[in-house]
């Protein structure tokens, strides 16, 4: 393929894409700068938000015009035509979740069984700020700084032994037991963008999202595949 075609081709996907996702199919909602204007004002989409990105598209939405009008007059580099098709690719072909979450496996868990005095000290050594308790890969709670102070709370003694288990704990690690601190679940199979927004949409709402659980199809009942946070999604979107 000519690299003319190669890249027009490129730019008419992203195109196609851009009013899908973001003009409801419509040709004439707006141009393509200004759907690209618009979506970098919403932050909708942290790729075509990068400066350095969005630098490449609007290259790329000039370069577009000329040929077009203008036939003969330019081409595309080598060089840009590869930065082009690496940027128009992760916006039109985003990870999904299940390819950069943390796999359960390589995580530090609690079971039921487990102590307080042992999560304390595996907090401590590893400077965790939560631990996820499963049993049967099933996640039954999260064992948090703030585990100890719901518990004192609802216990009437408002007495914590280093000896008790994380079973005498479940109670108290109710997954929506604050309202602005919680936990959620997540299918696998959506993407980035989608893991994104439900952070994002939390932060605007003054509530803090603190980790997506995994599953099959975002299930709480279902068994836990991994986890994923604002720093996973981070690196991926680097």
């Amino acid at each position: 393929m000519l690299i003319n075609e190669d890249f027009l081709k490129f730019f008419n996907d992203l195109e196609r894409h851009l009013r899908i996702e973001y003009n409801d199919g419509r040709f004439s909602e707006s141009s393509f700068m200004g759907t690209l204007y618009r979506i970098k004002g919403k932050k909708s989409n942290p790729i075509i938000s990068d400066k350095d990105n969005f630098e490449i598209l609007s290259q790329a939405a000039q370069l577009r015009n000329i040929m077009v009008h203008n036939e003969g007059v330019a081409e595309p580099t080598e060089e840009f035509l590869i930065r082009f098709k690496k940027v128009v690719n992760r916006i039109i072909r985003p990870k999904r979740v299940l390819e950069v979450m943390r796999p359960i496996r390589e995580l530090s868990v609690a079971c039921l069984d487990d102590s307080i005095e042992d999560m304390i000290n595996l907090m401590k050594k590893n400077n965790y700020s939560n631990i996820p308790v499963v049993e049967n890969h099933k996640l039954k709670g999260v064992f948090t700084e703030r585990t100890l102070f719901h518990y004192m709370m609802m216990d009437n003694k408002g007495i914590v032994k280093k000896d008790m288990k994380m079973q005498d704990l479940l109670e108290a690690m109710d997954l929506d037991n604050d309202p602005t601190q919680y936990f959620d679940f997540i299918p696998k199979d959506i993407d980035i963008y989608e893991a994104l927004i439900s952070f994002e949409k939390d932060y605007e709402e003054d509530r803090e999202l603190e980790i997506l659980f995994v599953t099959e199809h975002g299930l709480s009942s279902e068994a836990i595949l991994g986890i994923i946070t604002v720093w996973d999604l981070k690196q991926a979107f680097l």
